[in-house]
């Protein structure tokens, strides 16, 4: 038993330090990486490639924001054809009982008073199923009834509290031509970064700690990953890079070929079925500005969440069916960074945990005590005051000032060792429901709620 609980403390100490070192080395990196590569790609002028960009916004409850968040993207510049299909569900009027103030009603009204015509409400007429669900009934749409051409098109996602940079599309056509004339092919997924800040002032402290988490985690983890897996050259050595949900394209052809998007999880198994079928994600320079879950239980269930949709090995399985060759190396490698990337969900809550009982067992605890203070210390504290110094940075990209006063930002790096430990019950919580479904059939993780604007 001693050995056991020696080891978890190890293990869990040896992922510490490697945030410690690595996301916050990382965040410095990217940002300044972002800077340059939006520099690049901005003096490219000459625009042969403009593939056609079809963007879906699922929507569940979105009444409050979806009009701003159609309004924005139609006013984001792009010289070839852009259209946006608004996919609500048949689910919400189900449970909410109410037509005129449900979503579908909203996005209708807003779509006829304003003369919209290049967007396009679809509405998905199950009462069951999720966000992937509505997603590939979109895909259905295109592939049969507006018969796109899948070669030349890109399926592009946002979440309806979304609000790209404005010149996203435009460097998105600028990257695309650039990577087009190096290679004479397009590429099959790109990705947009996200910042955490669009309702920054809005939260309490904790969400706004989470907040900046968060964005570390794009900044020092994702951004990092998505550009390793351009260049890697070893398949033992494959990045477990991966997309999310919002400011995500793929290449039509790529989706056609795949069957879409995998139920129940649209966005991690995507990148995850990207890195076992050996195909780079490229992230864009510039930014998506999107919320933060508005309260600490909301935060909680979305870890839950998260950590499943983020379990490699269903991937893994759906993506071998597809009868497509792949490297034996790489997929090993993919499921043990995977496994290790699942664990370390928990590892803050297990390594607390692991030095507890590591006090009551073994002898000179006060050198275990020393270590975790020292390393908790470098990962979530440094981490945070580095974040803070970027706020000002953040500032600028979402065009509005970021409030924390002195106390709150002692408050925030106070709380920052125990963000872990939260976010550890995610998992947790995750499980319970996974129980209880299989008992009595019933799943009570809801999505995410939005902040009141």
């Amino acid at each position: 038993m001693n050995y056991f609980i020696f080891s978890l403390y190890i293990i869990t100490l040896i992922l510490i330090i490697w945030d410690s070192v690595v996301l916050n080395i990382n965040i410095i990196k990217s940002w300044k990486w972002s800077k340059a590569s939006n520099t690049t790609l901005s003096k490219i002028k000459e625009l042969k490639m403009l593939p056609n960009i079809y963007i879906l916004i699922p929507v569940l409850q979105e009444q409050d924001v979806i009009c701003d968040t159609i309004d924005h993207i139609l006013k984001m510049p792009y010289a070839g054809k852009k259209e946006i299909l608004i996919i609500t569900t048949e689910r919400e009027i189900h449970e909410s009982k109410d037509w005129e103030g449900s979503t579908p009603a909203i996005v209708k009204q807003c779509v006829n008073n304003n003369l919209y015509l290049d967007v396009k409400l679809l509405h998905y007429p199950n009462i069951k199923g999720g966000k992937s669900d509505q997603l590939n009934f979109g895909l259905d749409y295109l592939w049969h009834k507006k018969s796109i051409d899948r070669q030349n098109s890109y399926i592009a996602l946002y979440d309806a509290d979304s609000r790209p940079e404005i010149n996203t599309f435009v460097r998105f056509s600028q990257f695309v031509n650039m990577y087009f004339k190096s290679r004479s092919t397009l590429p099959t997924a790109i990705q947009q970064p996200s910042l955490f800040m669009r309702n920054f002032n809005k939260v309490s402290l904790y969400p706004k700690l989470e907040a900046l988490f968060a964005t570390r985690w794009v900044l020092g983890h994702e951004i990092r990953t998505q550009l390793k897996s351009v260049i890697y050259k070893y398949s033992w050595n494959v990045p477990y890079a991966y997309v999310v949900g919002h400011g995500m394209f793929i290449k039509a052809d790529f989706l056609e070929k795949t069957n879409g998007f995998s139920v129940p999880y649209d966005d991690i198994h995507m990148g995850q079925r990207l890195d076992f079928l050996g195909e780079s994600i490229h992230p864009l320079p510039l930014f998506d500005i999107c919320d933060i879950a508005p309260s600490m239980s909301e935060i909680t269930k979305q870890s839950g969440r998260w950590f499943g949709n983020g379990l490699i090995w269903s991937e893994f399985l759906r993506t071998r069916k597809l009868g497509i060759k792949m490297n034996s190396i790489r997929s090993i490698t993919l499921l043990f960074k995977g496994l290790i990337d699942s664990f370390s969900w928990m590892h803050y809550l297990l390594h607390y945990i692991s030095l507890i009982l590591i006090s009551y067992l073994l002898p000179n605890k006060i050198i275990f005590v020393i270590a975790t203070f020292t390393f908790v210390t470098l990962d979530s504290i440094l981490g945070i005051l580095i974040m803070l110094q970027y706020l000002k940075k953040f500032e600028i990209k979402i065009n509005e000032e970021l409030y924390l006063n002195k106390i709150s930002k002692l408050l925030i790096c106070i709380y920052a060792p125990f963000r872990g430990i939260i976010r550890g019950f995610g998992p947790i919580l995750w499980l319970i429901q996974q129980l209880k479904y299989l008992l009595i059939g019933k799943y009570d993780l809801p999505k995410t709620a939005r902040s009141k604007n």
